[in-house]
């Protein structure tokens, strides 16, 4: 059994369209969503898009300035207008609940700053999160690799050399 799940561009757009469709089933209709960076921009925008809700975006990193691993991540990029959340409903959209820190301290972030209401939206989550998400379309305890994460075809093949390497 492989150690890792890699999801097709394919199966994002399908776990994404199913979330959209979760949340229209529900009473809640957010004003907002607020995306992770790096994991969540992607599906973030996505949502956005199909919900026609605004999107904005957070970066929190569990790394510091010197490339550390931190107990526990920290808010890097704070929101842009942090009083446009205020007394709003909010969607919290990442890639992934994986321990869950990100998105609990998240979360709090985003209750420090008044929202009415907050739920979370994530492609896969994992048993092992401190957080489960409101909406989620797989649970998984293995690594998943997101189609914006593999390597483009251009570098395994040669055709142009790895921006690492130049």
């Amino acid at each position: 059994m492989p150690s890792k799940i890699y999801l097709s561009w394919a199966e994002f757009e399908e776990a994404i369209q199913y979330i959209a469709l979760k949340l229209r089933e529900t009473e809640f209709h957010p004003d907002l969503i607020v995306a992770i960076a790096r994991g969540g921009l992607i599906p973030g925008v996505r949502l956005s898009h199909i919900l026609r809700v605004p999107m904005r975006s957070i970066h929190m990193t569990f790394y510091d300035e010197h490339d550390n691993r931190l107990e526990r991540p920290i808010l890097l990029i704070p929101l842009q207008t942090p009083h446009e959340v205020k007394g709003k409903k909010v969607l919290l959209v990442d890639d992934i609940a994986d321990t869950g820190l990100t998105l609990k301290n998240a979360l709090e972030y985003l209750k420090s700053l008044g929202v009415k209401e907050v739920k979370i939206a994530t492609i896969a989550y994992k048993p092992s999160s401190i957080v489960i998400p409101d909406f989620y379309l797989f649970t998984t305890n293995k690594w998943v690799v997101f189609p914006w994460e593999k390597e483009p075809i251009i570098f395994e093949k040669g055709i142009v050399d790895h921006p690492r390497e130049l």
